[in-house]
């Protein structure tokens, strides 16, 4: 996979334990997923992951010396055959939206775009009075349930509840509660100190809940940014609050959808 990637637009080297975590979280599912293999080396690959009837491209690519044969063309259509005959309604990826490549075999294959995804770092949060919340960290599990409804758009599928779920310990939860009822959450994957998700309830907003969180998770992370990755672009109430805490913006992507 490192190989295949040695020449992206975003440099990616993982680590074997970091290849698992990325894997693990994102739900890979080896029967699904496919690989070309010359003189016994994997030369292109589509890594899958199938939850419930829908689909999703984790990662795709293949080595410099073996593109341009069509080779990852082929591998798509094998997969969406085996989708097709599984009964899975649809198939998601995103892109980078400077992967022109990429965008037009999604685009051969039928994907469109369903929205544009904002990735940013944030190092300091927005200058201002500490306000008096209760936080709390939790297991991801005991809240999953409770704070959907917080949310104004879906996560995308790395930052999912089952992706979250899938890590385990791995992630860190705070969660901003009153009278014993949770008003707002950040949850956060420790190694990568990236943010997966962040809400908080519609009549507890404009109270400074979130700027909490976000203070007190970037304590979690010293002397590090935390990452926001795919966050909905066209949410303008959360590209202000990412902007007011001096987010730095980074390559965005496209949300992709093939309805089978």
């Amino acid at each position: 996979m490192n190989a295949a990637f040695s020449d992206y637009s975003v440099p990616t080297q993982l680590t074997p334990s970091a290849f698992d975590r990325m894997m693990l979280q994102r739900g890979l599912n080896t029967e699904v997923s496919k690989v070309a293999v010359a003189r016994g080396r994997i030369v292109s690959f589509w890594f899958m992951s199938v939850r419930g009837d829908q689909a999703y491209l984790i990662a795709s690519g293949t080595l410099p010396a073996f593109r341009g044969r069509g080779l990852s063309t082929q591998l798509a259509h094998s997969v969406l055959d085996d989708l097709r005959a599984s009964n899975v309604s649809s198939f998601h990826t995103e892109v980078l939206e400077h992967n022109n490549v990429a965008q037009r075999l999604y685009a051969r294959i039928g994907m469109t775009r369903v929205r544009r995804l904002g990735c940013c770092t944030v190092s300091q949060p927005m200058s201002g009075p500490h306000f008096d919340i209760d936080l709390v960290e939790r297991k991801w599990s005991d809240v999953m349930a409770q704070i959907a409804d917080m949310r104004d758009w879906q996560p995308t599928w790395q930052n999912s509840d089952a992706s979250l779920a899938a890590l385990g310990t791995d992630v860190m939860c705070i969660c901003a509660t009153q009278a014993d009822q949770i008003s707002g959450y950040i949850a956060v994957f420790k190694k990568t100190h990236t943010v997966a998700q962040l809400a908080v309830k519609k009549s507890a907003r404009r109270k400074g809940i979130g700027r909490e969180l976000l203070r007190n998770a970037l304590r979690g992370a010293p002397g590090a940014a935390l990452r926001f990755i795919n966050y909905a672009d066209d949410d303008p109430g959360f590209s202000a609050f990412l902007k007011a805490h001096h987010a730095n913006s980074i390559k965005g992507q496209f949300d992709l959808i093939l309805r089978l």
